[in-house]
């Protein structure tokens, strides 16, 4: 599909604005866009998980939250062959004020205007350099020896960013990254020896869910050591 007729693609802010969307949702909204012709988008979920750099099981779950948001339809599919057609429901408000499509395939120049156009659909290179060096002190940390990365590795960092865009609110992947690696010590001893990018993608949901589960002991035991100074200075009359 490299042979396409467009020099770009338009994203309204409406879309580029949702914190509903993650990143990689926005991206996938504007590439199905993209390939939607009068009988609609045919492209499947592993072309665009090769297109995007993400696994395909975070394609399925970003196809089903568009349409779930209405931005998107399924319109027919036989088991093998299926078609996508994008809506203009929640863009009436753009269409209304400028009389032109919500979203536009770009021939030529363009004046300026409040959308943006995205050129690199790409996982972000600063933020997969900036998340493989913290899993590089972190190797460093764990065994005193640098990070080995390779294909499968760079794959599974790929994923690990891919799941983290799209279930934190912030967007700030390293920062979240960081906090995973600074807590290792408080997940099982099972999951702590697996530090491999591979191990670390297969158990991450496990990971968090500890890490969160933690985080909430350790906010019920401080505020009950409040409440036990409290109650301790008010029965000797302080």
């Amino acid at each position: 599909m490299t042979n396409r007729d467009f020099k770009g693609v338009w994203i309204p802010k409406e879309v580029y604005l949702n914190t509903q969307l993650s990143l990689i949702e926005k991206i996938l909204l504007v590439e199905i866009t993209s390939l939607d012709n009068e009988k609609g988008c045919f492209a499947g979920n592993s072309y665009f998980a090769s297109f995007l750099g993400v696994s395909i099981t975070s394609i399925s779950l970003g196809i089903k939250k568009l349409i779930e948001l209405g931005y998107i339809e399924k319109v027919s599919f036989d088991g093998r062959k299926r078609i996508l057609k994008c809506t203009n429901k929640d863009f009436e408000s753009e269409v209304a004020k400028d009389k032109k499509p919500a979203f536009q395939k770009v021939k030529g120049t363009h004046s300026k205007s409040e959308n943006i156009i995205i050129h690199n659909t790409n996982t972000s290179n600063n933020t997969y350099k900036d998340c493989v060096a913290l899993y590089d002190n972190f190797c460093k940390e764990q065994t005193g020896m640098k990070c080995k990365m390779n294909a499968s590795e760079g794959k599974a960092m790929k994923e690990i960013i891919s799941y983290l865009t799209a279930n934190i609110e912030d967007q700030n992947i390293s920062r979240a990254l960081a906090f995973i690696f600074k807590n290792w010590n408080k997940v099982e001893p099972f999951y702590q020896k697996q530090i491999k990018l591979k191990q670390i993608n297969s158990n991450l949901v496990n990971i968090i869910k500890q890490l969160k589960n933690e985080s909430e002991k350790s906010s019920s035991s401080i505020e009950a050591r409040i409440r036990s100074r409290i109650n301790s200075q008010q029965h000797f009359g302080i």
